[in-house]
């Protein structure tokens, strides 16, 4: 008999479950699969840390800039100031094309910085899953382009430190040589 019972709520419970199959399934969600979820998550998750880094980067740059404009600006005062003081006239033509030549690195290193922005901006404009790779490749292509930057960065430091310097302390070394002025009016 007690195998009886237990054959039977046995059957009855098999039975509840075919005769409503909703009940079984109504628990899942059939409309996103785990994997494509997390892939969504991800992907979302990796466009706002491109984003962020990409107002860094840009801020970083403008630091630069600003920096780098700076030490320009002081640089030609400090030649106008020379020049009106009477010193070495060979000095201060090599120091005007020392600035001249340094204005140039400062336009490549914002040149090579604007393209590795819209490279990295063309990245994060593809949508998640329909790039086929394309992502990927503009992502490495931008990062070869910061590498450019920092080597841009890093020559213009060492410009400003193993030419610029140097000639403005041989400027400052040197002596202004006297003007002849009229002789004052007795």
């Amino acid at each position: 008999m007690n195998k009886f019972i237990k054959v039977s709520l046995l059957t009855a419970a098999m039975t509840g479950m075919l005769l409503n199959p909703v009940a079984a399934f109504a628990q899942t969600d059939v409309s996103v699969t785990p994997g494509v979820e997390s892939s969504i998550r991800n992907c979302t998750v990796l466009q706002k840390r491109i984003e962020e880094r990409v107002i860094r980067y840009r801020k970083n740059r403008d630091d630069y800039q600003a920096r780098y404009q700076r030490i320009v600006d002081r640089s030609q005062r400090l030649v106008d100031m020379l020049k009106e003081k009477g010193y070495d006239p060979t000095l201060v033509a090599k120091l005007e094309t020392d600035l001249k030549t340094l204005r140039d690195k400062i336009a490549d290193f914002s040149s090579d910085a604007d393209a590795a922005f819209k490279k990295l901006e063309e990245a994060n404009d593809y949508n998640c899953g329909t790039s086929e790779g394309q992502f990927k490749t503009l992502l490495a292509e931008a990062k070869e382009l910061f590498k450019v930057v920092r080597a841009d960065a890093s020559a213009i430091k060492d410009y400003i430190n193993n030419t610029i310097k140097p000639d403005i302390k041989a400027l400052k070394d040197s002596r202004p040589t006297p003007t002849l002025s009229e002789p004052e009016a007795l």
